[in-house]
């Protein structure tokens, strides 16, 4: 048996190797997510109010965690005033495609909340994860006991999820019942009530079992884009 000597990499390409290993470490830790916001306390006729835009200007999807926090029309923060997202953007549950615009809606409670004019979003945490660019929403539609479709405002046995994209995607959804606010109000959100999670198949369909009280009818029946690990 011949005995080769071991190769030695010279000192200094080494340390060379090192340096670039640390430093594309700490691009990791310390970059900033390609994400901007945009709030919309009134969206005009037919449309959900108090929705914040997160658009993803970058090349990889985003999953991120934000803090959300109201301020007056002169820019002062609403101290004791509550903010609940519908979809889970702060809680790490959406998913920013990336070359997209992604929608979250927002409640308020505690305090004086006719005072909010508009939001301070600040990114936490992102990670970035592997799904298609730009994916066109997913159909959502409520179906009776033998599959066929039904109003979402009646009792319905399940939620069927439509992807109308070539790649596989995961999506939750959640019911949604609505407050009758004053004129010049905005509508917020009085109950969110989680149906599901799933993923769908490329050019397919899904169901997800409307169990408790979200099978008892929802004012709006909503799907948002979620990681595929957590379905």
């Amino acid at each position: 048996m011949i005995l080769r000597p071991a190769l030695r990499v010279p000192a200094a390409l080494a340390v060379t190797a090192m340096f670039l290993l640390v430093t594309a470490c700490m691009t990791e830790w310390n970059r900033v997510p390609p994400l901007t916001f945009a709030y919309h306390h009134h969206n005009g006729s037919g449309l959900m109010d108090q929705t914040v835009e997160i658009i993803n200007s970058g090349r990889s999807a985003e999953v991120p965690t934000l803090e959300i926090v109201p301020v007056d029309s002169s820019g002062a923060v609403l101290a004791g005033i509550h903010v609940t997202t519908l979809y889970g953007s702060d809680v790490g549950r959406l998913l920013a495609p990336a070359r997209m615009t992604s929608l979250d809606v927002l409640a308020f409670t505690g305090g004086d909340t006719s005072k909010v004019a508009d939001v301070r979003v600040t990114v936490r945490a992102s990670a970035r994860v592997k799904f298609p660019v730009a994916p066109q929403d997913v159909v959502v539609k409520a179906v009776d006991v033998a599959g066929k479709p039904t109003s979402q405002d009646g009792p319905f046995q399940s939620v069927e999820l439509t992807n109308p994209n070539q790649e596989k995607v995961a999506a939750g959804v959640v019911c949604i019942l609505w407050d009758q606010p004053p004129a010049g109000r905005p509508q917020q959100a009085r109950g969110v009530i989680p149906v599901g999670v799933t993923t769908i198949a490329g050019n397919s369909s899904a169901t997800i079992r409307a169990d408790g009280a979200a099978g008892d009818g929802c004012e709006s029946l909503k799907a948002y884009f979620t990681p595929l690990d957590h379905a």
